[in-house]
């Protein structure tokens, strides 16, 4: 099938090991394809759920060690949900559209209390307060901080350099509708989606932010949040998507966990620390808002 798709123009190939059996080949950014497949989507109601399972129910397909296909899949329907015509989105309708689940949803301390309604939980995770603040940042909420936040994708592509990962690169990937797929192993997170912060101002690298998400697929991965996947693994700093500050102005980002293998379903919001006047300073608080 690989060897198929590269006669066919369906695939790259970067190469040929010595043994001349093996090929390493790559799938292009395609974001026309990709929006002519979203039509035939709309248009004959596929399941695409049942499409994917059909599709890595074969041999030859890799499923993700932790379910970063799935994942992928939960990301492009509620962009599918909410755009109709190829045209950019609310990156707030995005989030509501991705966490309108129909499970019950929990707070970080939960007990078998504390359970909120789905609406009630999206509400909770819009009004959301950042974790980290520089002494320069209002304590907003979520939906007030991204208002004017615009995100653009309709298909994935694998980097496989971490160096791939910064403003610049993720500028271009706007502008082609694409999100970022990461390398296998790649510490701290498996997706990235770039989308721009403001869109009242002109497109460009400074003006570029991302959805830093980490996949798990194990069973004591449950909706109890732990602290060490977010910080420092997902510090957008050390994973180079952000220069240093002294050398760009860094913008609020968006930070989260997928457990799919939870026995449970939910969603946990991480609750800030106690705000201080002035606010509290610590080494995190240099750099960014998250």
């Amino acid at each position: 099938m690989e060897f198929e798709q590269v006669e066919y123009h369906m695939r790259f190939c970067l190469g040929i090991k010595n043994d001349n059996e093996t090929a390493i080949t790559i799938a292009p950014s395609e974001p026309i394809l990709a929006e002519g497949a979203a039509f035939i989507v709309r248009k004959l109601n596929i399941d695409q759920a049942r499409l994917l399972e059909n599709v890595l129910s074969g041999p030859s397909l890799d499923k993700g060690d932790r379910g970063e296909m799935v994942s992928l899949l939960l990301f492009i329907l509620a962009r599918d949900s909410i755009v109709k015509d190829g045209r950019n989105m609310k990156l707030t309708s995005f989030l509501s559209a991705l966490l309108q689940s129909g499970g019950p949803s929990t707070t970080v301390n939960d007990d078998q209390e504390g359970r909120y309604t789905s609406a009630v939980h999206l509400s909770n995770v819009l009004e959301g307060r950042p974790m980290f603040l520089r002494d320069s940042d209002k304590d907003v909420s979520l939906q007030d901080c991204f208002k004017h936040s615009e995100v653009h994708f309709n298909h994935f592509i694998r980097v496989e350099h971490a160096s791939a990962m910064n403003r610049n690169t993720l500028y271009g990937l706007i502008a082609r509708g694409a999100a970022i797929l990461c390398r296998e192993n790649q510490p701290g997170v498996d997706v990235v989606i770039p989308f721009v912060f403001d869109a009242r101002k002109p497109v460009g690298p400074d003006n570029v932010s991302v959805i830093l998400c980490q996949v798990r697929n194990a069973f004591h991965c449950t909706t109890k949040v732990v602290g060490y996947l977010f910080e420092p693994n997902m510090d957008p700093f050390r994973l180079g998507v952000f220069n240093p500050p002294e050398k760009q102005a860094p913008i609020p980002f968006i930070r989260m966990v997928m457990a799919l293998g939870s026995p449970d379903p939910g969603i946990s919001i991480l609750t800030p620390p106690p705000r201080r006047n002035p606010l509290r300073h610590s080494k995190p608080a240099d750099k960014y808002t998250a």
